[in-house]
C-alpha cells in the first residue's frame, strides 16, 4: 500500500504521520510571502486545534473548507486565525463537519474534506472565494497557499505548480513538486486556486504528499467533485443542523 504523508503541524515540532507511525523531518516549501491585500490572503486562514495546525479557505461569510485529516484526533474545538493589515483576529469554534466517508490512510476512498462554521462573520479585509464549477485539465497552472512550517506565528505563503495528473475516480489532483518547491507541513487543508479572467477560483484542498520530505508529488482533493456535499452541509449548518 502506498504511504500517505499528511501535512499536519503538531505543537512546536513538525511531523508527517504515515501508516507505520514514522516521524519525518520537515522540508521548507520555498513559497513567497503573500501580501495582506492579495486576494489569496483575503480568503485563506490558519487553523489551530489542541493537537495540530492546518490551513483553510473561506467559502462563505461564516464557513471554511479544509481537510478532514485536520480533525483526525476527534478534536472538540478549533481556533481560526485571520491575518490582515490590521493584525490578527482569532475566533474559536466548536462546530465542524468531516466527510462521513473520510478514511485517513486510504488513497482510493480518502474523502479528505471538512467544513468549519464560526459565528460573528468575517473580520475586515477578508472575503469568501468561489469554488470552481468546471473541470481541470492536465497542465493547468494552480496557485497553492498555506501557513506551513511557520505556524502558529508564521506568514502565509504561496507557490505556483502545474497539474500533472487528475484522478477523477478518487477525486484527487496531483501536482509536481520534484524541484523541492511546494506544500509541506502546516499546509494541510490549504487551497489550490485557478486564475480565470483575473478571478481566483478554489479547485483543491491540500491532502498529502507522496514523499516523506515533501518532494515528489503533492496531492489535493478535487473540491469541484464535492460541490454537492459542500452545498448540502452548508445548508444544514445555516439551518442549525450538524
Amino acid at each position: 500500500m502506498k504511504l500517505i504523508y499528511n501535512l499536519i503541524l503538531t505543537g512546536s515540532l513538525f511531523f508527517a504521520f504515515v501508516s507505520n507511525a514514522k516521524i519525518i523531518t520537515p522540508f521548507v516549501n520555498g513559497g513567497e510571502t503573500v501580501h495582506p491585500m492579495d486576494p489569496i490572503a483575503k480568503s485563506t486562514v490558519m487553523l489551530e486545534t489542541d493537537s495540530q495546525y492546518c490551513s483553510a479557505s473561506i467559502i462563505d461569510e461564516n464557513i471554511l473548507l479544509t481537510a478532514a485529516h485536520c480533525f483526525a484526533d476527534r478534536e472538540t474545538w478549533v481556533k481560526i486565525h485571520f491575518s490582515g493589515l490590521e493584525g490578527k483576529v482569532s475566533i474559536t469554534s466548536t462546530h465542524f463537519i468531516r466527510h462521513e466517508k473520510y478514511q485517513d490512510l486510504n488513497e482510493t476512498t480518502r474523502n479528505d474534506v471538512a467544513l468549519v462554521f464560526f459565528e460573528g462573520g468575517l473580520p475586515p479585509g477578508h472575503q469568501p472565494v468561489s469554488l470552481l464549477n468546471d473541470e481541470l485539465n492536465i497542465g493547468d497552472e494552480l496557485q497553492m497557499a498555506g501557513y506551513g512550517e511557520g505556524s502558529p506565528q508564521g506568514e502565509l505563503s504561496k507557490i505556483k505548480l502545474k497539474v500533472t495528473e487528475i484522478l477523477d475516480s478518487v477525486n484527487l489532483i496531483k501536482l509536481n513538486q520534484t524541484k523541492k518547491y511546494g506544500i509541506c507541513h502546516g499546509d494541510s487543508g490549504g487551497p489550490a486556486f485557478k486564475l480565470i479572467g483575473g478571478q481566483l477560483f478554489l479547485v483543491g484542498v491540500a491532502s498529502y504528499t507522496e514523499e516523506a520530505n515533501c518532494t515528489g508529488y503533492s496531492v489535493y482533493t478535487n473540491a469541484t467533485h464535492f460541490l454537492n456535499w459542500i452545498n448540502q452541509k452548508k445548508s444544514q449548518i445555516k439551518s442549525g443542523l450538524k
